[in-house]
């Protein structure tokens, strides 16, 4: 985010702990609710993005921390998916896009 202008606590409970964290993203509205479970070795993070159509920008969700075994998921309609549900051969194939060898670790 280029400017947080909240955090907030918006649930509290004994199975897990929600925060919102709302601010922008080159001038867009952006939302991030991070989900902390009890007992689970699990984060969910859910971004809204209030996208301006004409914009020539990518956005990627990172993390710093490398943890050995995880698994990362991706929702989708009615689930989430992992890597391992991806179709064979899926991945980048324009010039401008990022090199494959980078894509597939």
């Amino acid at each position: 985010m280029d400017v947080v202008n909240s955090v907030e606590l918006e649930e509290n409970g004994p199975v897990r702990t929600v925060m919102r964290i709302t601010g922008k993203l080159a001038g867009m509205r952006l939302s991030q609710r991070v989900a902390l479970y009890r007992g689970l070795k699990k984060i969910d993070l859910e971004n809204s993005l209030d996208w301006r159509p004409g914009r020539s920008m990518g956005v990627d969700q990172v993390s710093p921390l490398r943890q050995p075994g995880a698994v990362v998921r991706w929702g989708i309609p009615f689930g989430t998916a992992t890597e391992a549900d991806m179709m064979p051969g899926a991945g980048p194939r324009a010039p401008d896009e990022m090199p494959r060898d980078v894509w597939s670790k």
